[in-house]
């Protein structure tokens, strides 16, 4: 098996021009609830009150069918992240929810993700 460096971390990524998209995990205990309590609740509030940005699809082959849906937010809306520094220039958290069809299965999984980049439902990205 070859070896594989290192990631480089978001501020080195930042510091040679690029942008980064972060899976945040549950090993990030504190950050990894609150984005996880945010997105539950304003889901269950229908969104009121928060700007954020929607995509869904729909794919199908393999034998299983796949709805995927994406809602963006701008770190603005989400009260008490307490984002560490060294998150630099974080703008927009992301919850991705696939639910997976199979002839005999199904499954529905939110993921959740730290963009640098903005969203585009306001200007606060």
């Amino acid at each position: 098996m070859p070896w594989a460096p290192k990631p480089p971390r978001p501020t080195q990524i930042i510091k040679e021009g690029g942008d980064y998209i972060l899976a945040l995990k549950a090993n990030q205990k504190t950050l990894y609830k609150r984005v996880k309590a945010f997105f539950k609740e304003a889901v269950a509030s229908g969104w009121e009150g928060i700007n954020y940005s929607y995509y869904d699809a729909t794919n199908a082959g393999h034998y299983r069918i796949e709805y995927r849906q994406v809602w963006a937010v701008p770190i603005s809306q989400v009260p008490n992240l307490g984002i560490a520094k060294k998150w630099t220039r974080l703008k927009t958290i992301v919850m991705v929810r696939r639910k997976r069809t199979l002839w005999n299965d199904q499954t529905d999984n939110p993921s959740y993700y730290m963009f640098l980049f903005g969203c585009r439902c306001c200007t606060d990205c």
